[in-house]
């Protein structure tokens, strides 16, 4: 095979490329109900909230590139108590297929580092677009569930009401 072939076809590839479009959710998408709180405790993974991907759409984590900063999608979480105080402790964002066999953890950090600015970008921390490697198109699928963690330092009651949450995702209708 000529090598000018070798390049042509090797330059074409058998994948479609896939684009979905930005979308901020919030604790509403996570069924997180106004006025309910949860019991968490310490020291272990409590879930706190469930995005369940609906029929017909995928979803990952995250929107933009980090080669451009100003296109990305950037993280907000400010989880407080009934008393309105912040509780402390580890978040992390989790992918699992529907019957919570099978997880993958994308993101994990400390709740003091994701409450800096619900607007200012320079105090908020990236999440680009992170792919599910649950399935081969790197989306989460139909069913599939996009879920938010929390390890609190102490014993809490989580306050819906007084807590705030943006986490970027991209979507594929």
């Amino acid at each position: 095979m000529f090598d000018w072939i070798k390049n042509l076809v090797g330059a074409v590839s058998p994948v479609a490329v896939v684009r979905g479009f930005p979308k901020t959710l919030t604790k509403a998408e996570f069924n997180l109900a106004g006025g309910s709180t949860q019991s968490i405790v310490s020291n272990v993974w409590n879930t706190i909230g469930e995005f369940v991907v609906p029929a017909q759409q995928k979803y990952r984590f995250g929107y933009g590139s980090a080669k451009e900063p100003e296109n990305q999608g950037y993280l907000y979480v400010d989880l407080k108590d009934n008393s309105n105080a912040q509780i402390e402790g580890v978040i992390r964002l989790v992918y699992s297929d529907a019957t919570g066999l099978r997880k993958q953890v994308i993101f994990e950090d400390r709740t003091n580092r994701l409450r800096g600015s619900a607007v200012d970008k320079k105090l908020m921390i990236p999440l680009p677009d992170t792919p599910c490697g649950l399935r081969a198109d790197g989306f989460a699928g139909e069913d599939d569930r996009l879920l938010i963690e929390i390890k609190p330092d102490s014993n809490a009651t989580l306050s819906y009401d007084n807590s705030t949450i943006y986490i970027p995702a991209t979507q594929v209708a």
